[in-house]
């Protein structure tokens, strides 16, 4: 006959063991890692080129910004030089020392072989949010150029200075319509924008420089008016944005540096905004893999990782106020 005392006994036992279980299946789940395992196969050639092809975007064209941060665009531009590595050689050779200490060397990108590689497989990735095409009106035998498009943000630059646009253009558009274009800009909106006058403003804009940089720029050096404003325009004081790259240049983020543009503000709201962005451009892809974050980025695979990282610098400043 079983005694009351040993039924006690085996239960204890019975609760202690699901304790346990308990608390180490708690334990694993806690300090188990989730690995995201990319959902685009690539094979090691494709790899390679991709990590050139978009670190060439990202990192010296700025595309990083667009991509993460508040810059509605960017375009890429690709002189098609056929010359020889002995024209280069007597090229470097014609510099002077001073010339060759402020010069940056880089690899050659070769981004228009890249664009046709990328153009016979980018129907596998489904970028939806950015607009990544050839320039038709601005492209010709000697020169090729790209657009990377933020669509949300382009379109709303455009709608903030509907009026700047609109008297260029000459006629009404619907601002999200114009971005859509950019897939093939060879459109009246497009042509309009590349032969006006106001080129430098309308870019300054898209290129997200600052309305008032923009503007004071065109101003001074494509409208200034003469005689009164001759005097205020050479003692208006500026600043370009980053320092001049020297030396070797990797498409890295080593290299990540705000976008290069004249600033006319000692406390630039538009300069803090990028350094800010630069920041957290550092977080985001810190010890990870930058095709990866990338693609996963331009096809929305995952969270915003830019939302969880300012939702944290949020809650810290908040928990610092409290104290």
């Amino acid at each position: 006959m079983t005694s009351f005392k040993s039924i006690k006994t085996t239960l204890n036992t019975i609760f202690i063991l699901a304790f346990l279980s308990t608390g180490l299946s708690f334990l694993t789940s806690c300090n188990r890692v989730e690995v995201k395992k990319s959902p685009y196969e690539l094979s090691n050639e494709e790899r390679e080129w991709m990590t050139k092809f978009f670190g060439y975007i990202m990192f010296f064209e700025h595309g990083i910004y667009t991509l993460w941060g508040s810059k509605p665009m960017v375009q890429i531009g690709i002189l098609n030089l056929n010359v020889t590595e002995e024209e280069i050689k007597a090229w470097e050779d014609s510099l002077t020392e001073e010339e060759k200490e402020n010069c940056f060397q880089t690899v050659d990108p070769n981004f228009d072989e890249d664009w046709e590689k990328w153009v016979k497989i980018r129907d596998r990735f489904p970028i939806k949010r950015f607009i990544f095409a050839k320039s038709e009106i601005y492209s010709n035998d000697e020169f090729s150029q790209y657009y990377f498009v933020d669509i949300v943000k382009t379109a709303l630059v455009i709608q903030e200075n509907y009026k700047i646009f609109r008297d260029v253009v000459g006629f009404d558009f619907h601002p999200l319509e114009v971005v859509f274009e950019l897939r093939n800009d060879k459109t009246p909106f497009w042509e309009k924008i590349k032969n006006s006058s106001s080129n430098s403003l309308i870019w300054g804009l898209l290129f997200g420089f600052g309305k008032e940089n923009s503007q004071l720029f065109y101003w001074k050096f494509f409208d200034r008016p003469d005689g009164l404003a001759d005097d205020f325009f050479d003692n208006l004081p500026y600043a370009g944005t980053n320092e001049g790259l020297k030396g070797f240049v990797d498409f890295t983020i080593d290299y990540l540096h705000i976008p290069g543009f004249i600033s006319y503000f000692e406390d630039d709201d538009v300069v803090k905004k990028y350094q800010l962005e630069t920041e957290t451009i550092r977080h985001i892809y810190k010890g990870k893999d930058f095709l990866d974050v990338t693609l996963e980025k331009l096809t929305n695979y995952r969270r915003d990782p830019l939302i969880d990282f300012r939702q944290k610098r949020a809650s810290l400043s908040l928990k610092t106020q409290i104290k």
